[in-house]
């Protein structure tokens, strides 16, 4: 089994069939972006799909607005954001 810093069997399960490697990466002097993937309807608006709530839900809420103060921290700071549907 490979090694992760956790021991969560789903996340050894998925370090041993994915290319996934843990480290740290210094982003200090570094132009980094956001990334935000599928958020908005894939799972976080109510009713939108299979994996999303079927009534409102207090940790997506807090999800989507934890999304939002980052989103906001970066556009700031002229920080790139990309934010994709699967």
């Amino acid at each position: 089994m490979a090694e992760t810093p956790s021991s969560d069997p789903v996340l050894d399960a998925v370090c041993d069939r994915l290319p996934v490697a843990f480290g740290a990466y210094d982003t200090r002097g570094r132009a980094v972006g956001l990334v935000i993937v599928d958020e908005v309807n894939g799972f976080a608006t109510v009713g939108a799909g299979a994996l999303a709530p079927a009534a409102p839900n207090d940790q997506v809420s807090r999800m989507v607005a934890e999304t939002d103060r980052l989103a906001r921290l970066f556009a700031e700071r002229d920080r790139p954001i990309a934010a994709s549907r699967l």
